[in-house]
């Protein structure tokens, strides 16, 4: 199901050459084949192989091909200041293990800035060189057990003790973006554009939304007035509602994944810990935990799990 809903993301070519591209693990594959572990290494292993130095702006194959751009916003520039955000391209500091501006990822996204970073994954500001399009680029990066050298090289190393573990992390990350797939057609949820491999781990390509979360918000101007608490929700309230009516929940809502745009219409981000439930399974479920805004269902692997969580925690970020 998550693949027919995917067709429409996947050029021909690259359907005819790869058409397992979105299938959610364990989910049984034209031929007979399955998407498992096995899969993954092989195409991690296929994406460590040296190809030369990662490729930038400046690399062979783009020059004249774009101008300069901001690292901030986007935007062509001409010098190092940016005359659509004022942001000075000589003022970055590169973030430690993160790629680097202008590397181009998949022949096909150019990188910024750094959006954000987790424990998982570091998510990038960066554009589509065929369109244009601004995007923000998601990628598997669990600092805990991989490292990079990113002055050397642009690919990810599991320590030699998690491969395993890593190779896992890489599955549930290609099950994220099946995840958003199947929830597409919904507003108020962050959109997927794309999915591949490369240096050694997996990206998702989502939709640029330029905003704030409801955290940074509600810390720079204080407690939301109650009006403008129920509109900012309310949209919400109705994707959580369609997406446990296709028995998915979020498991991860919190003010820092409810992000408002410069329209101030909220989205909700953040599809990581996202899992498919089961009444009658519920002890397959991990442990998830955010304090605060995690019901205690999921402070045990013994917790009956369903929709109610999801709606805990949007009640506590509503309190927040």
């Amino acid at each position: 199901y998550g693949a027919a809903l995917l067709g429409w993301l996947i050029p021909y070519s690259d359907r005819c050459r790869d058409p397992w591209y979105f299938v959610p693990s364990g989910t049984t594959k034209s031929r007979g084949a399955k998407f498992d572990l096995v899969s993954i290494k092989k195409r991690i292993a296929a994406s460590r192989q040296p190809d030369g130095d990662c490729d930038t702006i400046c690399a062979e194959g783009w020059k004249g091909r774009i101008r300069l751009i901001c690292y901030h916003c986007m935007e062509p520039i001409s010098n190092g200041r940016c005359p659509h955000c004022g942001f000075n391209t000589a003022d970055y500091q590169p973030v430690p293990t993160a790629l680097l501006p202008e590397t181009v990822l998949n022949n096909t996204y150019i990188l910024g800035r750094v959006l954000g970073k987790g424990g998982f994954g570091i998510t990038y500001i960066g554009r589509n060189l065929a369109n244009g399009l601004k995007v923000a680029i998601k990628e598997y990066f669990p600092t805990s057990i991989a490292t990079r050298d990113a002055a050397k090289d642009c690919y990810v190393r599991p320590m030699a003790e998690t491969c395993a573990l890593y190779d896992n992390g890489v599955r549930k990350f290609h099950d994220e973006a099946a995840m958003l797939a199947q929830l597409r057609d919904i507003p108020a949820i962050v959109q997927i554009h794309d999915f591949f491999y490369e240096n050694g781990t997996a990206y998702i390509v989502m939709e640029y939304i330029q905003g704030v979360t409801i955290e940074q918000v509600v810390k720079k101007q204080g407690r939301l007035d109650v009006g403008l608490v129920l509109t900012i929700y309310y949209p919400i309230l109705l994707a959580l509602d369609a997406v446990h009516q296709r028995g998915l929940l979020h498991r991860d809502i919190s003010p820092c994944n409810i992000l408002l745009d410069d329209h101030c219409n909220a989205r909700l981000i953040d599809f990581g810990a996202s899992r498919a439930f089961s009444y009658e399974m519920s002890s397959d479920m991990s442990v998830i935990l955010k304090n605060g805004f995690a019901p205690i269902e999921q402070y045990t692997r013994a917790g009956r799990h369903g929709p109610w969580e999801d709606i805990y925690a949007l009640s506590a970020s509503i309190y927040y």
